[in-house]
């Protein structure tokens, strides 16, 4: 059976458009599965523009697989309405994200809304991409982000299997899907934080050639 690793003991069990506790016997990624592929169509041939985020379809079915520590990884992230549909929430508040990995922690972290990164984030997911390239100087940005302490409060995770009981009132999982992590957290007791990661290299762009002098 596939694990998932729990960011905090939760306030909010729901996961995705239920308020209180998961009808017993239901997992969060059961219920993620099906309410992305009621909206989402990810079969092969399937031309979805929202298709970047079909690994939700297929979270907890794999056995999960951590990588190098102090890798960090380029992702896509939403927050949902605890009742609304997956795509309008999906098609108003996406933006980037990165996770972030250390020996036995894990961070999930915000970016600013930036078009382009998740342009180049999307196609990395779709396949398209085999690592997302950034400016230098958003490298150097996430780097130092990956190496702040952890204040155990927030978007974080332990990696042992075992809740973190000295956090904040957070509720996620983390799983490995094919070449992508899905993590979930509920930042609210009525929203669900979503995110996918590709899981290829983050590489900083090359700097500019030097102009060539004029003969």
């Amino acid at each position: 059976m596939a694990r998932s690793w729990v960011f905090a003991v939760a306030a909010c069990l729901g996961l995705v458009g239920v308020a209180a506790a998961l009808p017993d016997g239901v997992e969060p990624a059961t219920h993620l599965r099906k309410r992305f592929e009621s909206e989402i169509r990810c079969e092969p041939k399937a031309a979805d523009v929202n298709r970047s985020w079909c690994p939700v379809t297929r979270a907890g079915l794999e056995k999960l697989v951590l990588p190098e520590e102090g890798r960090l990884y380029l992702g896509q992230s939403m927050s949902m309405l605890d009742g609304e549909s997956v795509l309008s929430e999906l098609n108003k508040n996406a933006r980037p994200a990165v996770l972030c990995f250390h020996p036995g922690r894990g961070k999930v972290t915000l970016l600013a809304s930036d078009a382009a990164l998740l342009t180049a984030i999307r196609k990395s997911l779709e396949g398209a991409a085999s690592d997302i390239v950034v400016p230098a100087s958003l490298y150097e940005e996430l780097v130092k982000e990956c190496k702040v302490p952890y204040t155990r409060f927030g978007n974080e995770f332990d990696i042992d299997g075992t809740p973190d009981q000295s956090s904040s009132t957070l509720n996620g999982s983390l799983w490995k899907v094919g070449n992508s992590y899905v993590t979930a957290s509920c930042p609210s007791s009525t929203r669900t934080q979503i995110s996918v990661f590709a899981a290829v290299p983050v590489k900083p762009a090359p700097p500019p050639a030097p102009a060539k002098p004029k003969s």
